[in-house]
Parts: structure tokens; C-alpha cells; sequence
């Protein structure tokens, strides 16, 4: 703002009443000043707000009243919105970690059940084996090198059971860090967990392929997300009493993303839930039978730890679930090995 004075040399009353005047111009010219720069100082904290920031508050002063009220109401409401900001962080990241601990318990809960349908077999076969020594006992049959032969098979049997518990134990061991892994044998080691129960219930499955990708990741987690999707997949399937009961996997890999489908016979979703199957605790299983939060883990994990994507669809069968994973180009892949 532009100085303007009243130029009055005169000593009169009037000489008195410019100089008063002028003083009154040049208060009322800093106190705009100041103004200005508070006002000024009030926009670039509401832009910062803007843009996510909660730490800055007005701290230059006003000659106004009105205006370091101002100030004042604006910064017990930067206050207030930051405790309440940060009450929400805790209360979300408390229920994060329920999540992801019920999410172990359930994914603990089917890896026992799914132990069983490994050991179902295995265990027959050892009562077989006992079963034939004691019958030959009885008949005064039981040579040495039977006996011997009997017990070998019973310690392979043993052998591949304590395998079982080895890979279920390394199937749920976090990855620390990420790392290149083959995309095929990821989603074996899944399809591997829940082979004897597919098995059981005469669930076919298929798993086709391009080519095998290599992507960049944490292996364990997401074999962990795929085995979730497929036990869903059988879920449904054994739910509904499918008949000729079908799991296909397909993958696609392109120069930019990898897609891995997984598509199932069951009918698909219904239209009001396909928003919703990802979220937590959503599911339409019995209460004892489903948590919710398989989905929800899988999205997490591909979505947050593997900088990917994963949506839900129906097709004319079934339901198709698709992840989209970022492609490792050759050349890149190679300098960071070095």
C-alpha cells in the first residue's frame, strides 16, 4: 500500500491535526501490513492441510482482536483435527493387527484341517502295514525279511508325513525380504497344500501357462494370498454341491503385467457382493465356516506388499478372481543381480 501523508508545514491547529493524522495513516498502514501477513500465513497452512500436512500452526500476531481470535479458534481446530487424526491412525492400525492375527488363526485352523487330508492317506496305509503283520503273526508267518521290509515301508511313510509338516511350516514362515521368485512354483506350493483336499472331494484342477514369469515380491506371502483365493474357490464349490467340481488357473504375462486368473464352476458371485468380497469380515459362508477375512488378507498382501492389483468378476460358469502384477523385464532383473 502506497504512502500517503498530508504535507502541512503550517504550526497552527491544523499543522497538529495532519501530523495526527499521518501517525493514525501509518499505524493503520502496519497494522494492515501485519494483517496482511497473517492472513497471508492462515492461506498456506490451509494449503498445507490441503495437501496432508498437520504440523504447522499460525503463530504471527494481529493488532485486530477479531483476527487473533481467528488464529486462536484456528489452531486448538489444527489440534483437535490432528489428535483426532492420529486417535483414528491407532484405533485402524489396532484393528489392522486384529486382522492380520485372526487371519493367522484361521489360515492355522486350515492348514490343520488340510494336514489331515495329507495324513488321511498315509495313516491307511500304516494301519494296512499293521494290519498285515498281525494276521501273519497269528499264522506263524512273520519272517524277518518281511518284518524288515514292512518296517522300511512304515519309516518312508513317516518320512513323507514329517515332510508335511516341514513345508506347512515353511509355507507360513514370512518372507523378510522381497526377492525374485518363479510365479509357477509359488502357486504349486499352494496348489500343493490343498492337493489331497481337492482330491477328496473330487475337485479337478487345472493350471495353465504361457511361459513361467519371474516376479519380484515376498514368495511366501503370496503363495499365502493364492492359497487363500483357491480355498475359497473349493469352498464354494464344495458348498454348493458342484457337480463335476472345477478349479482352472491361468496365467498370462505380458511386456508390461502379469495376470494370474483363478477361475472356478460354482456359479459365480452375486451382483450386491462383488464390491464386497474383498472387504474384512464380509463372507456369505455359516458363521462356523468362514471368518471374512481370507479375501481381505489376499488384497492386502497383493495390493500393499506386492504393488499389484486384484479384482473379482463372473464369468459364464463361475466366478473369475484376477491379480495383476507388475512384469520383471530381463535386462532389469540381470542388473540387480549384479
Amino acid at each position: 500500500m502506497k504512502n500517503v501523508n498530508i504535507e502541512l508545514e503550517s504550526k497552527d491547529e491544523l499543522g497538529a491535526m495532519a501530523k495526527a493524522i499521518n501517525a493514525q495513516m501509518e499505524q493503520i498502514e502496519k497494522d494492515l501490513h501485519q494483517d496482511r501477513k497473517l492472513i497471508e500465513e492462515a492461506t498456506d497452512i490451509v494449503k498445507t492441510l490441503k495437501k496432508g500436512g498437520r504440523d504447522k500452526r499460525l503463530v504471527r500476531n494481529s493488532n485486530s482482536k477479531e483476527l487473533n481470535t481467528l488464529k486462536l479458534v484456528m489452531n486448538e481446530m489444527m489440534d483437535d483435527l490432528g489428535q483426532k487424526i492420529q486417535e483414528e491412525i491407532n484405533q485402524r492400525s489396532d484393528q489392522e493387527k486384529l486382522l492380520i492375527q485372526q487371519s493367522k488363526l484361521a489360515s492355522m485352523g486350515n492348514m490343520i484341517g488340510n494336514i489331515a487330508h495329507q495324513w488321511r492317506q498315509p495313516l491307511s496305509e500304516i494301519n494296512a502295514i499293521l494290519m498285515t503283520l498281525q494276521v501273519r503273526h497269528m499264522h506263524n508267518d512273520l519272517g524277518g525279511d518281511f518284518l524288515n521290509t514292512q518296517i522300511e515301508k512304515c519309516n518312508e511313510i513317516t518320512d513323507f508325513m514329517s515332510n508335511t509338516i516341514n513345508d506347512f511350516q515353511n509355507f507360513f514362515k514370512p518372507s523378510k525380504t522381497k526377492e525374485f521368485f518363479d510365479l509357477d512354483v509359488a502357486c504349486k506350493k499352494a496348489v500343493n497344500i490343498l492337493h489331497s483336499s481337492l482330491k477328496h472331494h473330487h475337485i479337478e484342477f487345472e493350471f495353465k501357462n504361457d511361459e513361467t514369469p519371474t516376479i519380484l515380491g515376498y514368495p511366501n506371502e503370496f503363495s499365502q494370498a493364492f492359497l487363500n483365493i483357491l480355498s475359497n474357490a473349493k469352498d464354494v464349490l464344495i458348498d454348493r454341491n458342484i457337480k463335476n467340481p472345477k478349479i482352472t488357473v491361468l496365467t498370462k504375462v505380458g511386456h508390461q503385467f502379469i495376470l494370474i486368473q483363478i477361475k472356478d464352476n460354482a456359479g459365480g458371485i452375486k451382483e450386491d457382493n462383488l464390491d464386497r468380497i474383498f472387504e474384512p469380515y464380509f463372507t456369505t459362508k455359516h458363521a462356523k465356516q468362514g471368518t471374512g477375512i481370507g479375501l481381505y488378507m489376499s488384497k492386502t498382501i497383493i495390493e500393499g506388499n506386492m504393488d499389484g492389483t486384484i479384482e473379482a468378476e463372473n464369468h459364464k460358469d463361475g466366478a473369475c478372481i484376477t491379480i495383476k502384477l507388475h512384469a520383471i523385464q530381463s535386462n532389469k532383473k540381470q542388473e540387480v543381480k549384479l
